[in-house]
């Protein structure tokens, strides 16, 4: 399987401006060939990475990747449980598997203290926060939790939820809670154990 992630932080010097979602697209369009010889990301497993070009959440570019493509999964490395509601989050995942025939996978972290300081978050706890959102999140995509304006449905695709770890209680949630885990800053070695 060729997965293709959008990494939603800083790993490459790319200009910005409006255009841009036009070169993170064709980037997409590119990954699909079968010759495409991906670039260093956070992972060498088939994953095809792409730096933060548009300064924007994953969930948006996600969708952009998307229309473009007709194989490759399209993963959220991550989205941010500190952006946005649970209940918003699974909404917009599920819309997003939807539109593009199920190839979404998203990918949930806490983010990293300067950006979240920078931004106001708090992250006093970011095992238990990380918990608790996942827990919801998964919730609403299996269409549970209280009525709102409309009766909650079941995400009409599945949606793969994989999280976001640095440390061994983060992987060990992951393996609780989720379908896959995304390590992050892990050495070679790391990933053999």
């Amino acid at each position: 399987m060729r997965v293709l992630v959008f990494a939603d932080r800083h790993q490459e010097a790319t200009p910005r401006g409006s255009g841009n979602h036009v070169a993170v697209q064709h980037e997409a369009q590119r990954a699909e060939h079968p010759h495409f010889r991906h670039r260093a990301g956070p992972s060498e497993n088939g994953a095809h990475a792409l730096g933060e070009i548009l300064n924007n959440d994953s969930l948006a570019p996600a969708q952009l990747l998307g229309e473009v493509t007709r194989q490759l999964k399209i993963g959220t490395w991550i989205s941010s449980i500190h952006m946005r509601r649970c209940y918003v989050c699974a909404q917009a995942a599920s819309l997003i598997a939807r539109c593009n025939w199920g190839r979404m996978i998203l990918g949930l972290g806490v983010s990293r203290q300067p950006v979240n300081a920078a931004l106001g978050v708090n992250m006093q706890s970011p095992t238990v926060a990380l918990r608790r959102y996942a827990t919801e999140v998964a919730g609403w995509l299996r269409g549970e939790g209280p009525v709102t304006h409309l009766p909650q449905e079941p995400a009409p695709v599945p949606v793969p939820l994989y999280l976001a770890a640095m440390t061994s209680p983060m992987v060990e949630l992951a393996g609780e809670l989720a379908d896959g885990v995304m390590p992050f800053m892990w050495s070679a070695a790391g990933d053999t154990e």
